[in-house]
């Protein structure tokens, strides 16, 4: 009778939990519902990101030639699977975005259901389908919240792996490695999993199908890396350099030159209650989420400071406030190895702890993780605390489950599980009524009428395009969707003139935009559709003939036109890669050029340039450079890099080291082009945006054979150079030190930027 007991018991969570699953399956689909009310009947379009996830999808269907590099693959390759089936439409996407935000929700429950009762974990699972920005960027075809449901489940099979069966492991790394290639953010998750699985007992009896998981994890990433390697002839990483290649130390990018203002590094926590909430009762969700927190860690404490007789209530505060002074200046990798390091391998085998606890420390390690990678980004929006949602509703719902534990130490069970079943009702119709307010935002939110009108205008265009016609558009990813093409990005510009210089430098056929009206330079606008203009070039105006200088590079071309008053072209061309997206990010190899094809222009302009073979890439610039061209090249835009890197090495046989600049260091120009009404007394102050000395590249000729010396033009006390020029053959290369054209740009110093035209005039004199 025993047995059946059981048994019946059982099959009752069984039912429970299958009752429940369904409704967070109504539940969730109520809510996309009302969300595809908004963004797809009245043809309001996917976001920014996801027009460029649809042309990658086109392009994996082979449907177009459009595609952005540097975004993660798995979502458009679903997405392509659908569309070589003939469903090219946005509503795709949508819908991918929907059966994922429900399978998130699902899998958040039976995760919780691992520590939880069943009415809790549906209450976890409410708070995750109702946070703002869950609705708010629902069915927007972006990679966020399929993410973080692929994310849930990576971690479900982590949890079942390692309490249940060892089998359900095996299934671990290649959902993260899928994840991963979701949105590459979500490698940092990697700490938390491989710490967890180091922290535990019984790893060597798991260790067969931990391999097993991570081989087959390999043969997925092999996959992608295998296909990059195609298309990128050799730079198969390069998808991962962008993402990845931040927030390993602290805040360096100076934020003036990318958003013009830094959220704080305490932004996520300091906007916790409007991203659990639209409404002021956030707050609630805030308290119990600080309960959790707060037991949790007091609860651990007191078990690992019981022999030593210290208040863990003291030490909780102490490492609370150390948290939060050091937040913003530990590096974020050893920052995350040491706290997850102490919390997931240390902390277990010091103290007793059970399955439940181990859990709890592990998703507070989980958040933990997040937070200090995002908040240690340059670019801080509430949007990527969907990458905190499932930890924050776990650690809310540990906040009732905690109080409703120390209520049954006093109270009969019948007043505990009482009180347990109207925190979990409060927090049901808390979260619907939540949800409900943060449709309404939704819905009120303007300008959803851009992606319809941007639609018409690329009807309108489209007869009209020829093989070889050039579209630019400052709205690209969304022209790019609708036409089915490549199309080139207008970057947007605070001055008026420098659209009339990009129009004149790349002379397109069309230019697109959602900004500009009237007239801009040699091109009128046409046709109006709401707000998207339509441009065309007006046949009885011609641009003015300027003087053209090539780049190699990137990060520089722009700003320096600015600089130079637009009186030069910067060019930039032969990407390997069919959008300019790809080309702005400076993804073009010096050693492809041939010295011919570089020998119609007078100047050639290195400044963070990449290449495939370093010898290969010397031996066409020497080649140009002694049939008579002039190179201007400032390799502080490669010193000290990951990759390309030509920081204490050499190129052309000159010696390259990076270097400090006294903050008030005294130049003296020796060349009379130059110095051409330039007051070299008011260069400077010589130091970062975090008051460190500035740094930059500075160049020493080596001793071989044919390597002449670099003859000074300006120096900086007495001995540093900071423009030199060195003779090669029928021409000559300009050496720019310690990155002084950056320096002019980001201080706005007009001698220096007078220095730095003069440079440019120099430079076209003849050799």
């Amino acid at each position: 009778m025993k047995k059946k007991a059981m048994t019946d018991d059982k099959r009752y969570v069984i039912l429970l939990d299958i009752i429940f699953v369904t409704l967070i399956v109504v539940a969730g689909s109520v809510i996309v519902y009302y969300r595809l009310m908004i963004q797809y009947l009245p043809k309001h379009g996917p976001g920014f990101d996801s027009y460029a996830l649809l042309s990658n999808a086109l392009t994996l269907a082979g449907k177009s030639t459009y595609y952005e590099i540097g975004r993660p693959p798995f979502q458009p390759f679903l997405l392509s699977l659908f569309f070589r089936m003939g469903f090219v439409n946005e509503l795709v996407a949508y819908l991918l975005d929907a059966f994922f935000y429900i399978a998130g929700a699902t899998g958040l429950y039976l995760l919780m259901r691992q520590r939880f009762p069943a009415l809790l974990s549906l209450a976890g699972a409410s708070i995750f389908l109702s946070l703002p920005d869950m609705i708010l960027n629902l069915t927007l075809g972006a990679t966020d919240i399929i993410a973080i449901s692929l994310s849930i489940w990576t971690i479900y099979f982590l949890v079942l792996g390692k309490n249940r069966d060892s089998r359900y492991l095996i299934a671990v790394f290649p959902l993260f490695i899928i994840s991963f290639l979701t949105r590459y953010t979500a490698a940092v998750m990697l700490f938390p999993i491989v710490f967890y699985l180091l922290g535990q007992i019984n790893l060597l009896r798991n260790m067969k199908a931990i391999g097993q998981s991570v081989l087959i994890s390999l043969v997925v990433l092999s996959i992608d890396i295998s296909y990059y390697w195609h298309i990128t002839r050799g730079q198969a990483l390069f998808q991962f350099l962008g993402p990845l290649g931040v927030a390993t130390t602290v805040e360096r990018t100076p934020a003036k030159v990318i958003t013009g203002a830094t959220p704080p590094t305490t932004f996520f926590i300091t906007n916790l209650p409007k991203m659990m909430s639209v409404s002021k009762g956030g707050w609630l969700l805030v308290i119990l989420f600080l309960i959790g927190t707060g037991a949790f860690i007091i609860r651990l404490l007191k078990k690992s400071l019981r022999p030593l007789y210290i208040s863990a209530s003291t030490v909780a505060v102490v490492l609370a406030v150390t948290f939060f002074l050091t937040f913003s200046r530990i590096n974020f990798l050893v920052a995350n190895t040491i706290i997850v390091g102490l919390f997931l391998i240390v902390i277990p085998y010091v103290v007793d702890l059970n399955q439940e606890q181990r859990l709890d420390m592990f998703v507070f390690i989980w958040f933990v993780t997040f937070l200090s990678y995002h908040s240690h980004q340059l670019v801080k929006e509430t949007r990527y605390f969907i990458t905190m949602t499932p930890q924050a509703a776990y650690l809310a719902v540990l906040g009732v489950a905690l109080t409703t534990d120390w209520i049954k130490r006093f109270k009969p069970e019948m007043i505990y599980k009482t009180v347990t079943a109207v925190a979990a009702a409060g927090i049901l119709a808390f979260t619907s009524f939540s949800a409900y307010q943060s449709y309404v935002s939704v819905k009120d939110i303007g300008g959803w009428g851009i992606p319809e009108a941007v639609n018409q205008a690329c009807d309108w265009v489209r007869p009209q395009l020829r093989k070889n016609s050039v579209v630019y558009a400052d709205y690209f990813v969304a022209v790019a969707w609708y036409l089915k093409r490549p199309v080139v990005a207008m970057p947007i510009f605070k001055d008026d003139r420098a659209y009339a210089h990009e129009l004149g430098k790349y002379q397109p056929d069309f230019f697109i935009s959602i900004w500009r009206g009237g007239e801009v330079a040699n091109y009128k606008a046409i046709k109006h559709f709401q707000q998207v203009n339509v441009f065309v070039k007006q046949k009885n105006k011609k641009p003015p003939d300027k003087p053209r200088i090539f780049l190699v590079g990137q990060d520089i071309d722009h700003y320096l036109e600015d600089m130079l008053g637009f009186k030069y072209y910067i060019m930039r061309d032969k990407s390997p890669f069919p959008d300019d997206t790809a080309r702005a990010l400076g993804v073009t190899y010096l050693d492809e050029y041939r010295p011919s094809e570089l020998s119609k222009y007078k100047v050639l302009l290195l400044y963070n340039f990449k290449w495939q073979n370093v010898e290969k890439a010397e031996d066409v610039v020497r080649e140009y450079v002694k049939g008579g061209g002039t190179v201007v090249i400032d390799a502080s835009g490669n010193a000290g890099k990951s990759v390309y890197d030509l920081n204490n090495s050499s190129f052309l046989g000159t010696s390259i080291v990076k270097r400090t600049l006294p903050e008030h260091a005294v130049f003296n120009m020796h060349d009379p082009t130059l110095s051409y009404h330039v007051d070299p007394s008011k260069f400077g102050p010589f130091i970062d945006e975090f008051k460190n000395p500035w740094q930059g590249s500075t160049y020493q000729e080596l001793e071989l054979p044919g390597v002449l010396p670099i003859s000074d033009l300006v120096t900086a006390d007495g001995k540093k150079v900071v423009v030199g020029v060195q003779k090669i053959g029928k021409g000559r290369v300009i050496w720019i030190g310690y990155n002084i054209i950056f320096h002019a740009f980001y201080y706005e110093n007009k001698q220096e930027t007078r220095m730095i035209q003069n440079i440019m005039r120099y430079a076209y004199k003849r050799p």
